[in-house]
This record gives C-alpha cells, structure tokens and sequence, in this order.
C-alpha cells in the first residue's frame, strides 16, 4: 500500500509570493490602463462637447450678421435724424441744430464729427486677462429687416464687450454683443432706446476687413483691414519692404496709434478753417448745357456709373461767387472719365448741372457726398472653449447684396 504525504500536498496548495507580486502588478497595469482609457475618453466627450457648444455659437451668430450685412443700406445719411423744418432737405445737415439717433450706438472720439454719415469700420486691440494682444474690432451700419409685414431699418453695431464691469479688469472670455436702435414714428416719433443682444461668449478676438476694387480696373479687389484702406499699408507677402495698394479712405480717427484706423464708406468733402482739403467741383460744361464734376483730389476707387452723388453749394463759404441752381441735389451718375492716372477726371450725371450766371468764371467749388459698399465683409473670429484649453479661429465671408 502507497502511503500519502498530507503535509508536504498541504505545503503546496496555494500562490507563492511571486505569484501574488505579479498579479497584482497585472492587476494595476489592467487599472490603470482603464481608467486612463475611460479618462481619455471623458476628455475627448467633453472637449468635443465643448466645440460643439463654441460651433453652435459661432453658427447662430453669424446666421445674424448674415441677416444684417446681406441687407445693409448704402446711404450718405446713416444715422436717424430730424430734418430741419426750416429747411428741409432730406439729408443732415451739420450745424443745423437736427436731431440725431444713433449718439450711444458709436465710438467718441475728440475731433470726430458729430454724425456718422456711412457705413464704419473701426479697427483697434486690446490687451487681455493674460497680457496677449488680440484684435478688437467694431463694425457699425445701417440695415433693413422685417418684424411680420412691417419693414423696419436698423442701426446695428457688433462689438466686443471685453472688460468685466464688476471688476474693471479684462474679461477671460469676451463676449460677442449686437446693439441696433430704430426710429419708432408712432404714436410719438422718437429714437428707441439701445438694446444689447449677447451673440457669443467664447470670442477672445475679432478682425473684420471690407472687399475693395478699383471699379476703373480689372482687379478683382481684395480684403483689408481699416488700417490698410487708410493708409496704404499692405505689403507685398513676396517683397516685405513693398507696399501695394492706395489709399482707398481716410482714417477719421484722430491720433491713430499704429495697428489702429476707422474709415466711413463714403468720400466727401473736407475743409479745415481755411482751406479746402477736399472738395468738389462743377464745370458748366462745353455748350452741351449738362457740365460735369469731379472731386478735386479723391480718386473715389469704389463709385462707378449708376451710383448716386449728393452734391450742394454752401453759399456763405463762397460769397460773391457763382452758385448752382439749386441747394441740395441727388444725382445718378452717367458716365466717368478717368485718364490713365486714375484720378477721375469728369462724372457726368442723368441731368444737367445748371448753374447761375458765372461771368467769366467757368467752374464753381461745391461739396458733395458719395456712398458705397464693400461688396463683401470678412469676420475673423479667435475663439476659446469653455475649458480654456482649445483655441480656434473661423473666417466666414458676407456679401452685402446691396453694394
């Protein structure tokens, strides 16, 4: 009979310690790769998540801009007013004492007209919660929309409303704002009060720039930034120490700093204290009995035939001089001849420009007011997610229909 060893089966029951060691390093490897993978997981759920919510954002405000650029209104009168009753014309007139929407919606500037005549683009930065510089800009406009059957024009502006008003200190996510206001005729006319719509809140950065052509030119244009339109500054990506591009409008915002610009879209008149900086000028003509105009140092890159041209006389600048015929006149534009400078050098329009008798004088100094549109706006928008961690940036182009 074979005789059985309990005690040496009993001693080898069971793990060794060895064996325990490595299950347990087996055991935590398997953790940790589980919940690490789990963790990637939760990220990558919430980061998409959170682009998501920044996507739909964007979306729903650019569906906005969209709404208002597509309509905006091309006019050389963009802020409401109250015509003079005295004499009224249709058109603001500075100095006239007339009522004017619009005073909360724009930027202060010292020196700066009293009145927005055009469409604005004002370019600038700020510097955020972290110090990095981001691009600050502000669009303001004149637009048509509808509330049921009732058309209603609009004063829009989109603007970043960076600063915390509680702490006085940069917001760490700006936010994307829309103010319109709107002239309400009844039952008594007055300018309605400015309402404030939040569009975005994940916008740390927005650079807008207009489409530009020479309308006398094949080019086909291109985008520039308000500081670029002013001053001529775009350079060649080929030749950096080369700048390309003219002057398509003048910065009204007095005292630039570099990086800095607002421009109207529209040309005028200028006259300081005692001079003419720019003005018009009207030519009785060759006999034809229709004369001509022509700015006397705009090149005026963005009018063309079938464009209007608001022209008057300011009859006490000018005592003892020829005047037109009339005060205040709107007129479409026929035809322009241009030499091959490019400096306009006539415009002639659907009817004559009849003029008081001149003597031997043969031209008289008029000012005048011409609006257009960019074809196209580009918004840049630089974005971050409500974690903070994901930065983004979205270009989107509007066409303005009316341009």
């Amino acid at each position: 009979m074979i005789g059985i060893d309990l005690e040496s089966r009993s001693r080898r029951t069971g793990f060794t310690l060895v064996e325990l060691l490595i299950a347990m390093a087996l055991m935590v490897i398997l953790t940790s790769s589980i919940v690490y993978v789990f963790a990637q997981a939760q990220y990558l759920v919430s980061s998409g998540t959170a682009q998501v919510e920044v996507y739909q954002n964007v979306r729903a405000a650019f569906e906005v801009m969209d709404a208002d650029l597509g309509n905006t209104v091309r006019t050389v009168d963009m802020e409401f007013f109250r015509d003079s009753t005295s004499d009224p014309n249709g058109h603001f007139d500075a100095g006239a004492g007339e009522d004017i929407g619009g005073a909360n919606m724009r930027w202060h500037e010292a020196g700066m007209d009293p009145y927005v005549y055009a469409m604005t683009l004002r370019q600038g930065f700020y510097d955020g919660d972290r110090g990095q510089r981001h691009a600050n800009d502000s669009l303001y406009f004149r637009t048509l929309t509808t509330e049921g059957a009732t058309a209603r024009s609009l004063l829009v502006t989109y603007w970043l409303d960076v600063m915390d008003p509680v702490t006085g200190a940069p917001r760490e996510r700006p936010i994307l704002k829309r103010s319109v206001q709107w002239f309400e005729p009844n039952p008594v006319p007055h300018f309605s009060p400015v309402q404030d719509e939040d569009l975005c809140y994940y916008v740390t950065g927005m650079r807008i720039e207009w489409m530009l052509r020479d309308k006398r030119s094949d080019s086909p244009g291109d985008f520039f930034t308000a500081e670029e339109a002013s001053r001529g500054s775009r350079r060649d990506p080929a030749n950096p120490q080369t700048i390309l591009g003219d002057r398509f409008c003048m910065n009204i915002l007095p005292n630039a700093a570099e990086g800095e610009a607002m421009i109207n879209a529209y040309y005028r008149f200028h006259r300081s204290d005692s001079a003419w900086n720019e003005r018009g000028i009207v030519d009785r003509g060759d006999g034809d009995g229709f004369g001509w105009f022509r700015p006397a140092n705009s090149r005026m890159q963005m009018v063309s035939e079938g464009d209007s041209i608001y022209i008057f006389g300011v009859p006490d600048r000018q005592p003892g001089r020829p005047k037109l015929e009339w005060k205040f006149r709107d007129l479409r534009v026929r035809k322009v001849v241009y030499p091959s400078s490019g400096n306009i050098e006539r415009i002639y329009f659907d009817e004559p420009l009849r003029t008081g008798p001149m003597g031997s004088d043969t031209q008289i100094e008029v000012e005048y007011r011409a609006a257009w549109l960019p074809p196209m706006v580009r918004v840049t928008l630089r974005l971050i997610d409500e974690r903070g961690d994901q930065v983004r940036t979205i270009a989107r182009v509007f066409r303005i229909l009316g341009a």
